[in-house]
């Protein structure tokens, strides 16, 4: 299992095969949760909007100034905040991410 070979060797940063982009930024205190997976969600999303791996590192905001994200909604644009928030406090549960605007108005 991916958490038993970090532990193992201390750290995500040596599991290979796995884009850090991916993984939680406190999955690296080994702090599991359903946060975590809302964050991936917004990865996930995120690599499929720009069609590549974003260069940005977890201690990083998305600032949507790529001209890529130009043309894209405001409603989708806060969806993949609320779920790349760094601070898992701060991070959009499932619930939340269901609820946004994003998700109504494309009948999610």
């Amino acid at each position: 299992m991916l958490v038993d070979q970090a532990r193992h060797q201390g750290s995500f940063t040596h599991v290979s095969g796995v884009d850090r982009l991916y993984l939680a930024p406190e999955l690296n205190s080994f702090k599991l949760g359903p946060k975590c997976d809302v964050w991936s969600i917004g990865a996930i999303l995120y690599l499929l909007m720009t069609g590549g791996v974003a260069d940005k590192r977890h201690e990083e905001h998305f600032d949507f100034k790529e001209p890529v994200w130009f043309e894209v909604s405001e409603e989708l644009k806060t969806f993949m905040l609320m779920a790349l928030a760094v601070d898992p406090k701060q991070r959009a549960s499932l619930d939340q991410l269901l609820a946004t605007d994003f998700m109504a108005k494309n009948n999610f």
